[in-house]
């Protein structure tokens, strides 16, 4: 059985056999542990002379690479603050998408379109969006184990442990909007409610040596059940700041490769149907 529902769909699948069905009571007490949202941060930054049109073209256009660690100036702090990888990003144009019927289209239902367009095209503007490595010590549980039908998966998420590669990550992204003659857009997500918005969750069904340690092992094997496998984000176990799907897949494939060469020993004696 291989498991590949993601870091949050792979993690709440197995809690919900152990902690709700029962069907799998001794899956090792680090599930859902060690999550990570891989240091994701987002700022925006506006820019009145130039032409961005940050809706068109591809997403990411360049990167700078921090990840051996940002020592930021006069703020009293020893050492490096935060391991960092910057990156442009692109918007989506929301009007366009959601008028894209009337494109073609003559009076009225053609200038909705345009107007909408036009509004949602943020051509002065753009947003600075990356990677850091943080805590990864976020945990995911089941909010009612005693009425699995009705609960749902929570996380709890301290950010205490993250901030500083954070707020580096913001530093920096303000830094660089005034050096390109920009202004900042701070979010008040992360400054006020501490909150972030992340495309790559990692963790949840970590990969370790042990069973003390994590849920799976090198291959992602679930340890102590014999051909139960995740090959997915979930078993990632820390921040790797950086777009992680080609480390997800590199992971993957291993596993796989690994699967296949034992599978004559694992297949011993077993009867298959076609």
């Amino acid at each position: 059985m291989i498991l590949a529902a993601g870091s949050i769909g792979s993690t709440e699948i197995l809690l919900r056999s152990r902690d709700g069905f029962g069907t799998l009571k001794n899956l090792p007490r680090s599930l859902g542990r060690g999550w990570s949202p891989n240091g994701d941060f987002l700022t925006l930054a506006k820019y009145k002379a130039e032409r961005l049109q940050p809706t068109k073209g591809p997403t990411i256009g360049g990167v700078i690479d921090f990840l051996d660690g940002v020592d930021l100036p006069d703020d009293n702090m020893i050492g490096y603050d935060g391991r960092l990888y910057v990156e442009d990003g692109g918007l989506p144009n929301v009007g366009a998408h959601l008028f894209k019927r009337w494109m073609e289209k003559r009076g009225p239902k053609g200038w909705a379109y345009r107007k909408a367009s036009s509004l949602t095209d943020f051509s002065d503007m753009i947003p600075w969006f990356g990677q850091s490595i943080d805590g990864a010590d976020g945990e995911f549980s089941l909010r009612n184990p005693l009425q699995f039908w009705r609960a749902r998966t929570q996380l709890n998420w301290n950010p205490q442990r993250s901030v500083s590669a954070l707020d580096t990550f913001k530093d920096i992204h303000v830094a660089m909007t005034r050096a390109t003659g920009g202004k900042p857009i701070p979010l008040a997500t992360w400054s006020r409610l501490r909150m972030l918005v992340t495309p790559h969750p990692l963790g949840g069904c970590n990969m370790a040596a042990a069973a003390g340690a994590g849920v799976t092992n090198d291959m992602g094997e679930v340890f102590g059940h014999d051909n139960l496998f995740v090959m997915d984000g979930s078993v990632i176990p820390r921040a790797i700041g950086r777009n992680p799907s080609k480390t997800i897949a590199a992971v993957a494939e291993r596993s796989c490769e690994k699967l296949r060469d034992e599978l004559p020993r694992r297949l011993d004696g077993a009867t298959t149907l076609v």
